[in-house]
């Protein structure tokens, strides 16, 4: 939109550029926007505004859609809060505010990289070292489908992407021991987990 009050101020000889907000330029453009449908590059305009439009429509939605469905819990660490998104409130450069039940904010960009180093309602955080499946079964002298099985029964937790699963090395080093404690055939026999 600023390119297109540039175009308004320099080719109608203005002598004020509006401010670079959003609503300032929305209201400058709406004040000469038979002017700027005239011009040469007025459909272009249109073009832009459409596109611009359905931008912003495709924001709201996907936001409306998240809140709706999806309450996370608080990336914060030792939270045990959940995460809101409040639409009329917002932080300094204008953006809905994420809102905790444990009572502190974070703004949306806090948010994601905590989120992103962290855990969340659906995927615990991962510890520092962490491997695959298949070197999980390697390191403890089990199938890979062993490893599964101690997943589902809660032995072991699973971390990663659904996609690729991977394991703690800490906790693997302990579930080890405990093995070669009991004797590998125990879980086996007794079908403990």
């Amino acid at each position: 939109m600023a390119s297109w009050a540039d175009l308004v101020v320099d080719e109608r000889s203005l002598l004020a550029r509006p401010e670079r907000t959003i609503q300032n330029l929305a209201h400058f453009i709406g004040n000469h926007l038979i002017w700027l449908a005239g011009h040469f590059a007025g459909a272009d305009f249109a073009d832009e505004l459409d596109e611009a439009v359905l931008a912003g429509q495709r924001a709201v939605d996907f936001v409306a859609a998240n809140v709706k469905r999806n309450t996370r819990q608080c990336p914060v660490a030792e939270c045990t809060g959940t995460l809101s998104v409040q639409l009329d409130g917002n932080d300094s450069a204008g953006r809905p505010e994420i809102l905790c039940t444990a009572g502190h904010r974070l703004s949306v960009d806090e948010s994601v990289v905590l989120e992103q180093r962290g855990r969340t309602a659906d995927r615990p955080a991962r510890p520092p070292r962490t491997v695959t499946t298949q070197v999980a079964a390697l390191t403890i002298g089990v199938s890979e489908d062993t490893i599964r099985q101690w997943v589902r029964r809660g032995k072991i937790t699973r971390y990663g992407t659904p996609q690729r699963a991977e394991f703690d090395v800490a906790e693997l080093l302990q579930v080890a021991q405990g093995r070669r404690k009991r004797g590998p055939n125990q879980d086996r026999e007794t079908g403990a987990a």
